[in-house]
């Protein structure tokens, strides 16, 4: 069963639900539903235990690395495997490296958040905190009753760093470890542009995954230089814009533009490798159709990780500071998985 030259790393790692271990294999979605089975099948009954095959991943009852790393490495001639042992703290071992620990980044974080709970842990806000940057509102909700509502006000609405105390225009969520870098991920959301927006030339990010420090090198928010994000989405005169960090240009390029109507709801879908090589890639979807670059292109392949520890998304809206109208952007029913039926 040769692996697919195409398909993203595997990962092995292994969890705690309930005060017992997991043994997760992700990234082996690209095999298709039949061989995924086939090949939990063949782990319980090597591993001795039960297991499962959910969304796209599969599930081993137990700590189960060295069998299900012996299995993998005689039946997948080709694989590549990256370990991370988080939680349990337990031994990594790189099958290329055998002497070597990789660096515990930890946890992949799945998004679901819908706000009808009227909380968003565990998000973290810029500029949220007050109720009137950010808010709950129960007029209009995609699904449920209610749905989020990112706000910058007229005449100068700016949030003031508390780590740098510089000021820009934002009101966001985030949160972390939402694209590790090695990861394919689904990513999915609605969003709604208040149908009384100002337009302007200037620069408006409605979404955005942005890099970070990587402390595996020894790198902290305190010294790690900006950069610009290397998956954003764009808003300017009613239409959605797909940006990309390029290392070939060394800045922002956009590489497709579609129409984006506003005071109605659409819906985003994202598919991305995250990768530190020129093997990642992005593909998007608005409202079911694919979006396509102007030369036709439905996927853009190129790196898009600074870094071992990857990026983490952002919503809401961040604009240039030249920018003195109101401006609002709904959000709602956010998600991520590793298969497209998990975000659907």
């Amino acid at each position: 069963m040769p692996a697919n030259p195409k398909s993203p790393k595997p990962l092995i790692r292994v969890e705690k639900r309930g005060g017992k271990e997991v043994t997760v294999i992700i990234n082996l979605h690209t095999y298709g539903s039949a061989r995924l089975e086939k090949i939990a099948g063949d782990l319980k009954k090597s591993c001795g235990c039960g297991g499962t095959v959910k969304n796209g991943a599969i599930e081993i009852q137990g700590n189960k690395t060295d069998t299900v790393k012996d299995y993998l490495m005689k039946n997948i001639l080709a694989l590549i495997l990256i370990l991370f042992m988080v939680s349990c703290k337990s031994p990594s071992v790189n099958i290329n490296e055998p002497n070597t620990q990789p660096y515990d980044y930890g946890e992949l974080a799945l998004l679901n958040l819908n706000f009808n709970s009227q909380t968003y842990s565990p998000w973290e806000g810029q500029y949220t905190a007050d109720g009137v940057n950010f808010s709950y509102t129960d007029t209009g909700a995609y699904e449920g009753s209610y749905c989020g509502k990112f706000k910058i006000g007229a005449g100068g609405d700016l949030w003031t760093s508390p780590n740098n105390g510089s000021q820009t225009a934002r009101s966001e969520l985030q949160l972390m470890r939402t694209a590790p870098a090695g990861t394919e991920i689904y990513y999915s959301w609605y969003i709604k542009i208040d149908s009384s927006y100002t337009e302007s030339n200037d620069w408006q990010v409605i979404g955005q995954f942005h890099d970070q420090p990587d402390p595996a090198l020894g790198e902290t928010w305190s010294n790690y230089p900006a950069h610009s994000p290397p998956l954003a989405y764009k808003y300017k005169n009613g239409n959605l814009i797909i940006s990309v960090y390029s290392w070939d240009i060394n800045g922002v390029m956009d590489i497709a533009s579609v129409p984006l109507s506003k005071g109605v709801w659409h819906r985003i879908k994202t598919r991305v490798f995250w990768s530190t090589e020129n093997t990642g890639f992005v593909e998007a979807w608005l409202d079911g159709t694919a979006i396509e670059s102007g030369t036709g292109l439905t996927r853009y392949t190129a790196r898009n990780c600074f870094n071992n520890a990857g990026n983490y998304i952002k919503i809401g809206l961040y604009r240039s500071n030249s920018i003195t109208t109101e401006g609002i952007v709904y959000y709602d029913n956010i998600k991520s998985g590793l298969t497209s039926e998990s975000v659907d």
